[in-house]
């Protein structure tokens, strides 16, 4: 069987704890032939370690035939990456969130209508034997309007703690500068004006 060529946009603490290590596991099935990310230093880092030559500091330099599939892994609204991955005909594996606003969303599931491809946003803990087991018995609890699940790290450790993860500051002035105003953007246009407290929890 052919392996599928995934190119993957940022490089950051959920695709180096989890993502990468995991697509290296299951190299029958995939194969990562490019990288993305805004840090040169993270990119430079994560590509190296993986043995990866093909990258980019521009995630549209990843949408070219030879890639089949995008991992979205990067922070903030995945929205424009999404839509521009599926325009060009890619497969989208994206983490959470998918965007910010009913725009973005609509944009997304017209270009998904046209490509005629797979897109997966990666809620946690979906296929997870123990939510697996407890989704027909909350669904059998009557008049449920909300459930609260708190996860458990053995030991109450830190669950990035044992990790060899490596964070950059070396984000051109120019692109955070960028990328920052166009998720205030979207921010605002989802919930309103915000607080800098707001603007943390997004």
């Amino acid at each position: 069987m052919a392996r599928i060529k995934i190119g993957v946009v940022g490089c950051g603490l959920i695709a180096q704890m989890m993502h990468l290590p995991h697509l290296r596991e299951l190299a029958d099935a995939y194969e990562v032939i490019a990288l993305c990310d805004v840090s040169p230093a993270t990119l430079k880092h994560v590509a190296d370690h993986y043995d990866i030559g093909r990258r980019s500091t521009d995630y549209r330099d990843l949408l070219t035939d030879e890639v089949e599939a995008i991992a979205v892994l990067s922070a903030d609204s995945h929205g424009q990456v999404i839509v521009d991955a599926l325009r060009a005909g890619k497969h989208v594996f994206t983490e959470k969130p998918m965007c910010y606003t009913l725009g973005e969303a609509d944009e997304i599931l017209a270009a998904h209508a046209r490509a005629g491809t797979v897109c997966l946003v990666a809620y946690m803990k979906r296929y997870d034997p123990a939510v697996r087991y407890a989704a027909p018995l909350l669904r059998r609890l009557p008049d449920l309007r909300a459930i609260q699940i708190t996860v458990l790290h053995p030991s109450e450790a830190n669950q990035t703690g044992h990790h060899d993860l490596r964070r950059f500051a070396d984000v051109p002035g120019e692109a955070a500068a960028r990328l920052r105003g166009e998720q205030d953007r979207l921010i605002r246009e989802a919930i309103g004006d915000f607080t800098p407290l707001e603007r943390r929890v997004f």
